[in-house]
């Protein structure tokens, strides 16, 4: 199967059987049927629990933003433990497992310091829904019991100044100025950007 991750470890997620005939040596199984019934029944107790659906599903969802955002498995552990704790406290019912697996990437970015918006989540995920990541964040904060800082604006600056093909005098004297003027109360704002 899929490589060891102590994310669905701490999870406690089902096991997967592959879908080749080996064992765990390698060789070849001649019993293929009773494989595949084996294969049958694992997924038929997989799918009679909600909660591991539920879970699973936004495993791998937030396991495909996370790789798409190239994020690392650090924010990925962080975001599912995020969505599972708010999915355990009753939080997350009824709400779209699509939006809070973007808003927890969202969080898990914005916790660990990695310069991620939420416009570029919500490109890359399949939300069609009219709630925002944001929405979905402000659910995730209030049910995992989370304080996040706003992000420091001086984070985005060399990924702006490498869009704009500007040099490093342009960024250090940007990281200046935000330096100067970060304590001015009239540019406290949502975003930072």
């Amino acid at each position: 199967g899929d490589e060891n991750s102590s994310m669905m470890y701490y999870v406690s997620l089902p096991a997967r059987i592959d879908s080749r005939d080996v064992d765990a040596r390698g060789k070849h199984i001649t019993e293929v049927g009773d494989m595949n019934r084996l294969r049958r029944l694992n997924n038929m107790t997989i799918a009679s629990d909600s909660n591991r659906r539920n879970l699973t599903r936004a495993a791998s969802e937030i396991q495909r933003i996370g790789v798409s955002l190239s994020a690392g498995q650090g924010v990925v552990e962080r975001a599912y433990e995020i969505y599972r704790r708010v999915i355990e406290e009753g939080s997350g019912r009824r709400r779209s497992i699509v939006g809070l697996a973007e808003a927890a990437v969202y969080l898990a970015c914005k916790e660990g310091g990695v310069p991620r918006s939420a416009e570029e989540i919500e490109h890359t995920a399949d939300l069609h829904d009219r709630k925002s990541i944001r929405h979905y964040s402000k659910v995730l904060m209030k049910g995992a019991g989370l304080h996040i800082a706003s992000p420091d604006p001086a984070s985005e600056v060399s990924r702006i100044a490498s869009r704009a093909s500007l040099g490093g005098v342009t960024e250090r004297r940007a990281i200046q100025i935000l330096e100067k003027v970060k304590n001015d109360s009239l540019l406290a704002g949502k975003r930072p950007i």
